[in-house]
């Protein structure tokens, strides 16, 4: 029962949470794959700090000390940026789960709309029809009165005829007014 825009845009909202949803699975798996690698390379730096100071070379252990630092900085700022990216991500998600649910309400409330304005036009059309048979009956009861009169003459001195067949003649065209009115 949606529109087709409506249903459009349901299929738009839905394939942007599917993307949202696949965003935020790949970003983990990137995090913890990140997070594997940086504590390999934690373990793997600590193993070379320890052969340098064997070695006795002093040079090589601030080196190692200096770059393992460094390469710990940038995973933590590497771990701090994803999961902004999941929170975001996260964040997109909510809102187009929420712009979905609106939608879905929306759909509703137009629909229910629609269910109303049909019911009125059918009972416009119903109340029509049923004014038109009420001028019908009345023409034809004004008819059935003052043919009779006519025919026999009686109130041709006070007009009486002509008055009603002017009625008649009134409710004939509001009647065919409405009848158009019905056609168009």
């Amino acid at each position: 029962l949606l529109s087709w825009f409506q249903q459009k845009a349901l299929s738009a909202v839905e394939a942007e949470l599917e993307r949202a949803n696949t965003d935020l699975r790949i970003t983990k798996e990137a995090r913890k794959a990140d997070q594997i690698l940086w504590k390999i390379d934690r373990a793997h730096g600590q193993r070379f700090i320890l052969s340098g100071t064997t070695a006795g070379s002093e040079n090589e252990f601030h080196q190692s000390y200096f770059w393992s630092d460094i390469s710990g900085g940038s995973t933590s700022f590497q771990e701090a940026l994803l999961r902004e990216q999941v929170r975001i991500l996260e964040i997109e998600q909510k809102n187009l789960i929420q712009k979905k649910d609106t939608q879905a309400a929306t759909s509703e409330i137009l629909e229910a709309g629609a269910a109303r304005l049909e019911q009125a036009v059918h009972l416009n059309e119903l109340q029509r029809l049923t004014r038109k048979y009420r001028l019908s009956s009345i023409i034809d009861q004004l008819q059935f009165v003052s043919d009779p009169i006519r025919r026999n003459g009686k109130s041709e001195l006070d007009g009486t005829p002509d008055g009603m067949r002017y009625i008649i003649n009134q409710l004939i065209a509001i009647r065919d007014e409405d009848a158009q009115t019905i056609v168009l």
